[in-house]
């Protein structure tokens, strides 16, 4: 029998989750048009990217990327309806109202949407995880469905840190001498020869000439996405979880020159809690408190 929960936190309700989502993607959309990477946006001449992936290659092969970009009033038309129907499902949900047909078309959209981007080396699509699975949370039309995909979504990205770290460990990584080292130099090449004075690149550059400290920064990084591994047998430690994943993302961001803001979508996930384990963490500070006062 699945565990009830408890959505003790107002961030993790339905609504207020929804609003949390729209907002979130609307200032990465603005973040794409400033970094001029819309789909208008895109520059002449078009290089393909097919990637590692037999979807990407079939979906090029079929042409719609070209005829997409080739034709200015759809590039157009698709930069506008994907902010603007986030924007109307923001307006409804502020005003407490649900339209699962608007929110369907959102994901079909922009699912198409970054497939079409996705086609051109403009991103990485890992970091859009979020805003393009996390809509199907929402299409749920009752609270025993929202609580089971809310479970299901915690538990993936539960999945996606500890098996990065569990992938490091068994591969080897962990003991690999000055492997953080290896990791910057090839990470930042481009970075230290066009930015040498960025930050990014002044951090990089003291941590490679630091072996010592880059090996001590790389168990730390492994050690926090080990962490989460707790979170497939308990939900008491998922507030530090939710901390965890701010301060991976940062780091990730001032060390690696990796842009994963977009997971930061997924905190909502982590504040909520089982009821019997709230119950049991109720009835233990009960205890404590009477103990005190005896």
């Amino acid at each position: 029998m699945t565990p009830k929960l408890l959505l003790v936190n107002k961030l993790s309700q339905y609504n207020n989750f929804l609003i949390y989502y729209c907002l979130l993607f609307l200032l990465f959309y603005i973040f794409r048009l400033i970094d001029e990477l819309t789909i208008t946006q895109l520059m002449q001449p078009y290089f393909y990217e097919p990637h590692e992936d037999p979807l990407a290659w079939i979906f090029i092969s079929s042409g719609i990327p070209e005829f997409v970009i080739n034709h200015r009033w759809i590039s157009i038309s698709l930069d506008i309806l994907v902010p603007l129907l986030v924007i109307i499902i923001l307006l409804l949900a502020i005003n407490k109202n649900r339209n699962y047909k608007l929110l369907l078309l959102h994901l079909l959209l922009f699912n198409f949407y970054l497939f079409v981007v996705f086609s051109y080396p403009t991103l990485s699509i890992k970091k859009y995880l979020g805003l393009t699975l996390l809509p199907i949370l929402f299409l749920a039309k009752d609270d025993k469905t929202y609580k089971l995909l809310f479970s299901v979504f915690r538990y993936f990205v539960l999945f996606i840190f500890s098996s990065s770290a569990l992938w490091k460990i068994f591969r080897g990584s962990v003991i690999q001498k000055d492997q953080f080292v290896y990791i910057l130099q090839h990470q930042h090449i481009d970075q230290f020869h066009f930015y040498p004075d960025h930050l990014v690149s002044l951090i990089a550059q003291y941590i490679i000439g630091h072996p010592t400290l880059a090996s001590i920064l790389f168990l730390c990084a492994i050690g926090i996405q080990l962490a989460f591994t707790i979170g497939f047998i308990t939900r008491k430690w998922d507030r530090v979880l939710a901390l965890l994943l701010c301060v991976f993302v940062l780091f990730d961001f001032l060390f690696m020159r990796i842009e994963y803001w977009e997971f930061l979508v997924f905190l909502p996930l982590f504040f909520s809690t089982n009821k019997k384990e709230r119950v049991n963490n109720i009835i233990r500070d009960t205890e404590n408190n009477l103990k005190v006062k005896n």
